[in-house]
């Protein structure tokens, strides 16, 4: 059902205490030493008198599930919007800090992942005091920074490289929300690329060429700004990752580029909407790996870190502190992918609590029946990598080491793709009904 549209939006900064440590890289070898610039959670709140949806971006490689449920049961018990009307999308920052702790983490780091929780609750719940009637428009720009990064050499490896024919998904998809009077509310930006700009010799806390972009639109329409990282687990920044804190920014404009046109070429508003929030789970089976895979995974990594095994196992803990959900289902153990779905008007927003490769995202685009589908990876919690079937012929990093560092004992199986492409295209239809 459709009603007058109205939008609320608030920002609360998300900034960790220096000398926290950070995700993303296994090659750092301490905490943060300095700040770069300063991390956010930038919520908005959408009523049309009947449903209230929020979304909230942040500044952080991702969140848990565990994190995510928290939030979602403060901002159900504060302002009544429905558990599965709330998601949670995370840029993919590689120099952010951890977002989960236990109990072999430091007093530091479990504060800011306990504050954490109420931080980004508070962000939705104050935007929801800030509604006011609105207008939306959708648009649809390009950049090209991303490259796709699973280079085959020619002895058959794939390494995190460039290949520069492989797949990439150059749209900026933008979502424009304005007063009913014409002046800037939000704009949503999506762009599939990973957040590495900054490189693990870099030990400073930072949004990398997300937090970039984002400045760089809102100083050119006054709109906050809130970034949906797409389906970009298999795409680098042109280059790859350094140190060059100025060609970090630049990548940044570039996107912003893409986004500001759009923006500005968004002719057709409409302030009458649908909104809509469905969110299910997808159980992915475990694909099944041999002691000799298993050993074969601990010699690849103590010799790309050059490391005995037990500082690798001894850095995962202090590193990537996490935990996975397991349940045997007919033998098999299997893992859930968080998939949702939020509808503002004629765009759609569908969501992958993993790392999706960019043709993951490209194949739900094609299915939707929505015109403007914008691709949220890393949202409401993450898995780890999705890759495509035909990735796991090929090997690489994605599919033969990544599950490590998220504690799971083996890889998603090679249908886990489809079955959440499949989920998400039912989502898309039913949030139409």
């Amino acid at each position: 059902m459709t009603g007058q549209l109205r939008v609320g939006v608030e920002r609360v900064p998300v900034t960790p205490p220096i000398g926290i440590m950070q995700c993303g890289y296994a090659a750092r070898v301490s905490g943060s030493t300095h700040l770069l610039d300063d991390l956010y959670a930038t919520a908005i709140v959408c009523d049309n008198g009947e449903t209230q949806i929020a979304l909230v971006a942040c500044d952080l490689i991702f969140v848990h599930p565990t994190t995510v449920a928290r939030v979602r049961e403060e901002v159900v018990r504060r302002t009544h919007i429905p558990a599965n009307h709330v998601m949670i999308c995370c840029s993919h920052t590689h120099s952010g800090p951890i977002t989960y702790a236990g109990p072999e983490q430091g007093e530091r780091e479990r504060a800011y992942t306990t504050a954490l929780v109420h931080q980004i609750a508070g962000a939705i719940c104050a935007a929801q005091t800030r509604l006011q009637p609105a207008r939306i428009g959708y648009g649809q720009g390009r950049a090209s920074i991303g490259v796709n990064r699973r280079e085959q050499r020619p002895n058959g490896q794939v390494i995190l490289g460039e290949n520069l024919s492989g797949p990439v998904d150059p749209t900026v998809g933008v979502v424009r929300l304005d007063t009913v009077d014409g002046a800037p509310l939000a704009v949503l930006v999506n762009y599939a690329c990973h957040a590495v700009a900054l490189s693990a010799e870099s030990y400073g806390l930072s949004a990398d060429w997300p937090g970039a972009m984002r400045c760089v639109v809102e100083a050119a329409t006054s709109a906050r700004c809130l970034f949906i990282q797409g389906a970009g687990a298999d795409i680098n920044p042109r280059g790859g990752p350094s140190r060059d804190y100025a060609r970090m920014q630049q990548l940044g404009r570039s996107v912003a580029g893409g986004a500001i046109q759009a923006w500005a070429d968004i002719q057709e508003f409409r302030e009458d909407v649908a909104l809509a929030g469905v969110a299910e789970q997808v159980w992915a089976p475990l694909w099944r790996t041999d002691s000799q895979s298993a050993a074969a995974l601990q010699e690849s990594l103590t010799t790309a870190l050059r490391l005995p095994w037990e500082a690798v196992l001894r850095m995962r803990a202090e590193r990537f502190p996490w935990s996975a959900e397991l349940v045997e289902r007919d033998g098999t153990p299997h893992t859930p992918i968080a998939t949702q779905v939020l509808r503002l008007g004629e765009a759609a927003v569908a969501a992958i609590g993993a790392e999706p490769f960019v043709e993951v995202g490209l194949a739900i685009k094609a299915r939707s029946v929505y015109q403007h589908t914008l691709i949220a990876g890393y949202t409401n919690g993450s898995i780890g990598y999705l890759p495509t079937a035909e990735a796991y012929a090929i090997g690489g990093y994605e599919v033969q080491q990544a599950h490590f560092w998220y504690h799971l004992p083996a890889m998603i199986a090679p249908t886990s793709a489809r079955l959440v492409e499949d989920r998400l295209i039912a989502l898309l239809e039913q949030s139409r009904r």
